[in-house]
């Protein structure tokens, strides 16, 4: 445990066991998932993950490697979430409904725990997760099936809060203990990925935007204080 944080780490490892002990961690707090280095022999990685409310979040460093969600995995779990995912460096390619999208750093996006996926990540890459309840996107008529798997920027406009909101829980959690108004967290990226949605789609998000009510606009706030 490291600041209320769950690690794994590869550096002190026989390079041999390396991706064993990496996929017993993450099938034990994540789910269970295959994986495998596209055939390198040496494999490096560290895993942070921490829980907040209900929500898990986690930061990943790794060399290049892939992992699939299988049917078979998902009848030994019935942990029902979203993958949200940030990344932050290096590239990875993310597959599920039949499309694929890879993401550059600053950009994001999410996909569904309960159908099969694969995330191949070619270069060593840094990534923050976050595992969000589904039923927090469904609640708000969001349609999963055509979200998953979409690219959105975290550079700019309405998609740059919820990458920042994903990045800067995690520090605080890091850091802290704790993310920032943790109770209501979920229910924050939740409403943050509807905007996003909205803004893709091409639908003014000024009124949704003034519709946040002013918690929520002060948890931001609170969130980007040393920004």
């Amino acid at each position: 445990m490291h600041n209320n944080l769950a690690v794994v780490s590869t550096a002190d490892v026989a390079p041999g066991e390396r991706l064993g002990l990496w996929g017993e961690f993450v099938c034990r707090h994540i789910g269970p998932l295959q994986a495998d280095t596209f055939g390198d022999p040496l494999f490096e990685g560290r895993l942070e993950l921490g829980q907040s409310s209900d929500v898990s979040l986690a930061r990943i460093l790794a060399s290049r490697h892939r992992v699939q969600r299988t049917p078979c995995g998902i009848r030994k779990d019935n942990r029902n979430y979203v993958k949200l995912v940030a990344q932050v460096e290096g590239a990875g390619c993310f597959e599920q409904n039949g499309r694929k999208v890879v993401l550059a750093p600053g950009e994001w996006s999410l996909y569904d725990t309960t159908k099969p996926y694969t995330v191949s990540n070619p270069e060593r890459i840094e990534q923050v997760i976050m595992l969000l309840p589904r039923e927090k996107l469904v609640r708000l008529g969001l349609d999963l099936d055509d979200l998953v798997v979409r690219r959105f920027s975290g550079r700019s406009g309405v998609g740059r809060l919820t990458y920042d909101l994903l990045v800067s829980a995690f520090a605080s959690l890091r850091h802290e203990g704790k993310a920032p108004d943790s109770g209501d967290l979920a229910e924050t990226i939740a409403g943050h990925v509807e905007l996003a949605v909205l803004d893709r789609e091409g639908t003014p998000t000024d009124v949704s935007l003034r519709e946040l009510t002013p918690d929520r606009v002060k948890r931001f706030i609170a969130v980007h204080l040393d920004d």
